[in-house]
């Protein structure tokens, strides 16, 4: 009986300690966010090349399958990838030291999945369609002007709090 009481009191320990490491939230929060650097119409070039060379992927039924479609590769890959992210930093605990950082990182995330499931889908329906090529860069060069500058600046304001915490917590971080 006293080892299971034992057992059962370190369990308790257990659960109730915080495996959150200032690494943890570090690459959840920031490194995760690159990602989303090709953002604009290096990526949507990269999702023309791969759907050309037959190398585009949707997630069905919790499987991995090749696609055709840009749209369907955006709202069943990328998109749930986006998601995951987005839960991983909410699942979080925000502390003094890590509230901004977090609010940071989900404002960065936000943002490109807000253009990714509109501006993103119209300019893959067009590319599904085989729409005119001179349309489609159209699209991608006003989506460039409107966008990129945006989450530049907030991927940007993320890396500034996102420094400051790894310097603070003894987090060595190369920046290329």
């Amino acid at each position: 009986m006293r080892k299971i009481l034992l057992l059962f009191t370190a369990l308790i320990a257990i659960s109730s300690c915080s495996f959150d490491t200032p690494e943890n939230y570090f690459d959840r929060t920031t490194l995760n966010t690159n990602k989303l650097r090709d953002f604009g119409s290096a990526r949507l070039k990269r999702m023309i090349a791969e759907k050309d060379g037959d190398m585009l992927f949707t997630i069905k039924n919790e499987e991995l399958e090749k696609t055709s479609s840009v749209e369907e590769h955006i709202l069943n890959f990328l998109l749930p990838d986006i998601e995951k992210d987005i839960k991983k930093v909410k699942d979080l605990k925000p502390t003094e030291d890590t509230e901004a950082m977090i609010e940071a990182s989900l404002e960065v995330y936000d943002f490109a999945k807000k253009k990714y499931e509109t501006d993103y889908i119209e300019i893959a329906k067009l590319i599904d369609r085989q729409a005119p090529k001179a349309e489609i860069a159209a699209l991608m060069e006003q989506f460039d002007d409107e966008n990129v500058p945006k989450l530049e600046s907030l991927h940007e304001k993320l890396m500034i709090i996102a420094m400051a915490y790894a310097e603070d917590n003894g987090i060595e971080v190369k920046r290329y």
